[in-house]
């Protein structure tokens, strides 16, 4: 999890809201230790959303 924390929040793009509340929730999936896939699901959907 907090691999993919690192990537999102070091993400080059811009990010939009609804972005922006997808990269939160995966930080919130990550410090509750939810699983590594619902993690990395949420960092796709920042990635398709950015601008």
């Amino acid at each position: 999890p907090r691999k993919a924390e690192a990537t999102i929040t070091s993400s080059p793009l811009p990010l939009s809201p609804l972005a922006a509340e997808a990269a939160r929730a995966a930080r919130a999936a990550a410090s509750s230790g939810a699983a590594d896939d619902d993690t990395l699901r949420l960092r796709r959907i920042t990635v398709e959303r950015s601008p």
